[in-house]
Parts: C-alpha cells; structure tokens; sequence
C-alpha cells in the first residue's frame, strides 16, 4: 500500500481582472481554504507568463487585511491578497497571471491562472457562461475611492446588487433589477456619502437571494 502524501487546497479569487495599463492596482485573494495532514508552510509565487513588450506588470504578497508583505502561509485555513500593479503604459490586451502555491522543499505544488484584461473598462461580459450563479469578491478590498464586483449567472434574467451597511441597512442599489444576459460581468462601485467601515454587498437574480460578501471602505 502506497503511503498518503499529505497536501493542501489552494484558491485564487477572481480568475479574472480588468485594469488601465498606465497606473492601475487591483488585488487577487489567495488562500488555503483546506487541507489534507498538511502541517508545513505554504509559499506563494505570482509571475506573468506572457509579459507585456513596454511598461510593467508587477505582483506583490501582502496581508490579508494589513498592508505588510507576506508570501508564505504557516496556519490553516488561512489567506493572503495578491496585488497586481501595472506602470508605464502595458499595452492593452489579454496577459496571465501563473500564481504558485508549494511546501517548503518545492513540493507539492499549486497553480492557479488570473486572466488580466488592460483596456477593459465599464461593465464587461467575458470569458464564457458560467453553470452556476457566483458572486466573487469585490477588488480592490479594502478600498477607496472605487471597488470592482464581478458575478456570473447561467441564465437571462433581473439582477439586482445592494449594498447593505453593518446593522443590516440598505445603503445603496448599485443595480437594481437590470435585465442581464447570461454570462460574466463586472460593476465599478463609487461610494457617496458613506463613512469608513464594514459593509456588505448582495447579489439577487429574479428577486431570490444568491450570495453575500464583506467588503471595506478606507478613507
């Protein structure tokens, strides 16, 4: 009988980002959101796999909630976030983001792919139709002045995105029942109004509740 090689899950989220190519920031979770008997240190790697000719694509680890770099995993479940810069004027098009999660010798080792689109603005509907509802994690988190949300649905259909402050209170309607086709989309949301603080943000289709995530806004 073979021996069990003990290992870890990794997750990277979104799979896919849009930014200017002149002076932009966006951020990637990167987490370790199970594990199998694994006791050891999970060291991550991000690299472009097809760099742009002019400007530059630069990725950074960092805390999952402090400013402080961090590439390297000693607690599980656990996360990091991925901040990916871009400088110079990177032209636009499509480039891919290899991130690498392995143990301390080099084994086992992970990869996952981001889908970076420079020149992507507005609202976007890309890489296919998903088979089931999602609703990612807004970027950059925290945030200011502005946040991306993206979410994918399976099937035509009202769409509706709130945002909701901490006690529960409705804060703003970023969408509010906006016939969508089916597919990957993306939303820009700029806070009015609004003090710092924990908030979260909903995602309903055709009236029913899909999902519900936290979000940060820093002034």
């Amino acid at each position: 009988m073979g021996a069990y090689f003990p290992d870890f899950a990794m997750s990277v989220i979104p799979a896919a980002i849009s930014m200017n190519g002149l002076n932009d920031s966006s951020f990637a979770s990167v987490s370790v959101p199970a594990v199998k008997l694994y006791s050891d240190t999970a060291l991550f790697s991000a690299t472009v796999t097809n760099p742009p000719g002019t400007g530059s694509i630069t990725m950074t680890f960092l805390d999952k909630t402090a400013n402080t770099q961090k590439n390297l995993l000693t607690t599980f479940p656990d996360s990091l976030r991925l901040r990916i810069k871009t400088a110079g004027g990177v032209p636009n098009g499509s480039y891919t983001v290899r991130v690498v999660g392995n143990g301390p010798n080099g084994t086992p080792v992970h990869e996952r792919f981001i889908t970076l689109g420079v020149g992507i603005t507005g609202i976007v509907n890309n890489f296919g139709i998903p088979d089931k509802f999602n609703l990612q994690q807004n970027y950059p988190n925290p945030f200011n002045p502005s946040t991306n949300i993206e979410f994918g649905i399976p099937q035509n259909g009202l769409v509706s995105l709130v945002v909701y402050d901490i006690s529960g209170k409705e804060v703003k309607r970023v969408l509010n029942n906006i016939n969508y086709n089916a597919g990957n989309h993306k939303v820009q949301y700029y806070p009015n109004g609004i003090s710092s603080g924990v908030y979260f943000y909903a995602l309903y289709f055709n009236g029913a509740l899909i999902d519900t995530r936290k979000m940060i806004l820093i002034y």
